[in-house]
């Protein structure tokens, strides 16, 4: 229970790193935004003091663990870009949305990372209890994301009512997607 406390405070962060953006707050951006994401850290690590990872054959470990550290790694790639951009563009004009790279297949494509490396986390784990606090993570993370998409990105992003339309929210339309880089090509 103590994880999933330190990850709704870590959450709470969140929303206010992107309440600050809204608010041009920068010295506040840096502060909450670090808070935020080493709160969910924090958890996870945690988790790994709480929960030992069960003994399986080497490779079932070293992979399931491998392919959450991938998943980490999306997810940082994916996140800190927009992060250290300091919420402007280039120019200081006003933000816009990015459809490139992963954003051009779904809006929120940080939430698949966190989804793919939790699950990850619990073929090591082989545990109950890290699966119900997953469970709940997990579903903190969606609550998050939508909250992000109706109230806080329309106010961020100049063009993500246009963003919304072209880009679906979470489940991707890759038949779509293919069909149409290949019209344009």
């Amino acid at each position: 229970m103590l994880c999933v406390l330190i990850s709704i405070i870590g959450f709470i962060f969140l929303f206010l790193y992107d309440c600050s953006q809204i608010w041009k707050a920068k010295n506040l951006i840096l502060l909450f935004s670090v808070m935020g994401y080493a709160a969910v850290a924090a958890s996870f690590i945690l988790l790994l003091f709480l929960y030992p990872v069960k003994r399986y054959p080497a490779w079932v470990s070293i992979g399931s663990l491998s392919a959450a550290a991938v998943n980490v790694c999306l997810l940082f790639f994916s996140q800190f870009p927009a992060l250290l951009s300091g919420g402007e563009n280039g120019e200081g004009g006003p933000r816009t949305c990015s459809r490139r790279g992963a954003y051009g297949v779904v809006r929120h494509p940080g939430f698949w990372w966190f989804f793919f490396m939790i699950g990850f986390l619990n073929i090591a784990f082989r545990q109950t209890e890290v699966l119900e606090i997953s469970c709940v993570l997990v579903l903190i993370n969606l609550l998050f994301v939508i909250l992000e998409d109706t109230v806080i990105f329309p106010k961020l992003f100049s063009d993500y009512t246009d963003y919304r339309k072209g880009v679906p929210f979470l489940i991707p339309r890759l038949v779509w997607r293919l069909k149409a880089d290949a019209a344009s090509e």
